[in-house]
């Protein structure tokens, strides 16, 4: 693929119109009787002359301001590039995160030792790293802090949090014997959620009734804000709460339901459900709580409550193992490994159903995104389909494209061919494929991650791209085939 220099179409225009002719111009002059020609420049003596011409500093100025201009103008004729701004090595990288402008990650150099580092974004330039254990993961990131869940290899292993100065990567603040329980969600005031673990570094094993203990940890200072216990046969379930904002939600067997802040464990909402009986999980959407449990032939059974009158709305029993059904809003998603289906929330009614097709994920509340794995020869190929929610109709359908994430900036899209990757995003709603960048050919779909403004992708290398506003860069050929 070509890498076509961009120009705008007015810039075009200005260097292709020709220059102005001044010979027509000279020609009505000289016809001119002399005593009509105004010597420009010789002032008459009836006029004041300047007192002093324009400051240096003034005219250096005014020179720059044109260079400015210029280099704007110029600027839109380098040609895109689909090479990444910062290649950093990806030997022994797991973890990544990106915050402002700069990236963070877990490098492990042999199975006893590893490191976390901090990259500036565009220059990659190391700016701190400091040793870890092997088993590090990144669990919560601000403008203050990194915070580590890590496992000190110790007898027995030894779990820990650890918050760590995101300018220094010096160690701020140890807390031992939690892990996170959720990654990347805080309360609104920096409350890392966490539970206690086993000696062994895990969390407990009991089963879910056992009372796991929960407290809240400040992760700029490492102190327990609230400490809870689970009552026994109470189901406990993390919710978020808009974005990266997490509520604690419980519900006892006698249909007791109590959501509670992540910042002060305060009990911020509450539900009296209808009789669900003991639940194995659940999940909350607005007003609709979906409850399941599996019975021991692991047939599945799910009911969906409201949460203001607290009656149940529907009931299925006897699912067959490997069926899941979770909230996509505006609809439920049902799928098992052979097909998939939306369910309408408050009746259970089937909308429609897909016979083949796996992987339903939402995009927004009118479209989803579903995928269908078959072979041609002996090559595995994928389907990737923009599903309407309301409907199921097949608006859009490619076999060149994968999907790779899910972002703010827009679906992420991977053609893997010989030697190479290219990424793009997608536009559901109209088809259109912006090329991003060009990754190390790998077998799989390069690990990304993305913020609106910046994409990060794990291959061989750890390559970074600025995203740009779609409609704007290298287009594809529109993905519907």
């Amino acid at each position: 693929m070509t890498e076509p220099a961009i120009a705008t179409a007015g810039f075009r225009t200005l260097l292709a119109s020709p220059v102005p002719r001044l010979a027509p111009l000279r020609a009505t002059l000289n016809d001119v009787p002399p005593s009509i020609v105004i010597e420009l420049d010789t002032a008459p003596a009836s006029w004041p002359r300047p007192e002093h011409r324009r400051p240096r500093w003034q005219r250096l100025r005014i020179a720059l301001v044109l260079m400015g201009l210029l280099g704007s103008l110029t600027s839109d004729l380098r040609p895109l590039s689909l090479e990444p701004m910062t290649r950093l090595p990806g030997l022994g990288v797991g973890d990544i995160r990106i915050h402002g402008n700069f990236v963070y990650l877990v490098r492990r150099s042999d199975a006893a030792q590893a490191f976390v580092e901090s990259y500036q974004i565009p220059t990659g330039i190391k700016r701190w790293a400091e040793p870890v254990p092997p088993a590090t993961h990144i669990t919560a990131i601000d403008d203050e802090r990194l915070v580590l869940a890590t496992q000190e290899p110790t007898d027995p292993p030894t779990a820990a949090l650890v918050g760590l100065d995101i300018t220094t990567g010096t160690q701020a603040w140890r807390r031992t014997g939690y892990i996170p329980a959720i990654y990347g969600a805080t309360g609104p005031s920096a409350v890392l959620v966490a539970e206690a673990s086993q000696p062994d570094g895990e969390p407990q094993t009991q089963p879910r009734t056992s009372s796991p203990n929960l407290s809240g940890i400040d992760m700029h200072a490492g102190t327990v804000r609230w400490s809870l216990d689970t009552a026994p046969g109470t189901a406990r379930q993390l919710v978020l709460a808009g974005i990266a904002n997490v509520e604690v939600a419980e519900l006892s067997p006698d249909g007791a339901l109590r959501i509670r802040s992540a910042e002060s464990a305060e009990i911020v909402r509450t539900a009296k459900l209808d009789h669900p009986g003991e639940v194995d999980g659940f999940d909350i959407s607005g007003n609709r709580l979906l409850a399941y449990h599996l019975g021991p032939d692991r047939h599945q059974s799910n009911a969906v409550f409201d949460l203001v009158s607290g009656r149940r709305l529907w009931q299925r029993t006897d699912e067959p193992d490997g069926t899941s059904i979770r909230f996509c809003k505006p609809v439920l998603c049902a799928g098992t490994r052979r097909d998939i289906a939306a369910l309408e929330p408050d009746t259970g009614r089937e909308l429609w159903h897909l016979n083949g097709w796996t992987g339903l994920t939402p995009l927004d509340d009118h479209q989803m995104l579903a995928t269908r794995p078959h072979t041609e020869g002996d090559v595995a190929q994928l389907d990737t389909a923009v599903v309407d929610t309301a409907t199921g109709r097949i608006g859009l359908l490619t076999n060149t494209w994968s999907p790779a994430l899910r972002t703010g900036a827009g679906v992420l899209i991977v053609s893997r061919g010989p030697g190479q990757s290219l990424i793009a995003r997608l536009d559901a709603h109209t088809g259109a494929v912006q090329v991003v960048g060009r990754a190390e050919h790998i077998s799989a779909a390069p690990q990304c991650i993305a913020t609106r403004t910046l994409l990060v992708c794990q291959s061989d290398n750890v390559s970074i791209w600025r995203l740009r506003p779609m409609g704007t860069g290298l287009d594809a050929t529109p993905a519907n085939r």
